[in-house]
């Protein structure tokens, strides 16, 4: 395991660390690669909700079930999307290129028969 990256504001380079805890970065090191954090990094685990270096199962399933959402959303604006041949396959950046294209597509034929109809009103 590799050793936490500092962060910057966090004592960077000032030696508060090392002085207030006694620790040199290569005791950091080898306290990181046995798998023991410093407290620091333990805390901030914490605050950014991964607990032992694992994300919350609550966490997992939010985010589980936000990705199915996206992932379902990208499925329904697919079919909406007209392609040749109709079942090919595409990616999401694809998708969302070609609905662009087709929103202006349709947009283009609206004012173009806006268009004519003024144009039949004022003959």
């Amino acid at each position: 395991m590799a050793s936490q990256p500092s962060i910057e504001g966090d004592n960077a380079g000032s030696g508060e660390e090392e002085e207030e805890e006694g620790h040199s970065s290569s005791l950091d090191e080898i306290m990181s690669s046995n798998g023991i954090r410093s407290k620091r990094s333990h805390y901030r685990m914490i605050a950014q909700g991964k607990a032992n270096g694992r994300r919350s199962s609550s966490t997992n399933n939010r985010e589980k079930w936000r990705q199915q959402n996206v992932n379902r959303a990208f499925v329904n604006l697919r079919r909406l999307v007209p392609t040749h041949p109709p079942d090919k396959r595409l990616s999401k950046n694809e998708i969302l290129r070609m609905a662009i294209k087709y929103i202006r597509l349709l947009e283009s034929i609206l004012e173009h028969d806006n268009s004519q109809k003024r144009n039949f009103q004022h003959s």
